[in-house]
């Protein structure tokens, strides 16, 4: 499907959704096609999933997915941070600039 998609566009190409962790990044980015990716929740839910984080509103947003324990989530998701990131990806990559 990649390269369906990357053959009809000329524009840089970039992954979103789906990444639960460093691996996974780096998994997309090798591929040669593959610009950039853009992230936010692997980001979302390790802040939700700290000890620095508070509910004031359990309700509010997707924190009923996280709260359920839903095991998709468990055996994919690695809480970690932008400086996690960077760093698994600067050491994994040849050439990121991250």
């Amino acid at each position: 499907m990649l390269d369906i998609v990357y053959d009809k566009i000329a524009l840089p190409f970039i992954i979103h959704g789906g990444a639960g962790n460093c691996k996974h990044l780096n998994d997309v980015l090798k591929l040669e096609k593959v610009s950039g990716v853009a992230i936010s929740s692997v980001l979302h839910y390790s802040l939700i999933q700290s000890d620095k984080f508070k509910f004031d509103n359990k309700k509010e947003g997707n924190t009923s997915y996280l709260l359920s324990k839903n095991k998709y989530f468990s055996d994919k998701f690695e809480n970690t941070s932008i400086m996690n990131i960077k760093k698994e990806l600067k050491k994994n990559i040849k050439g990121i600039r991250a």
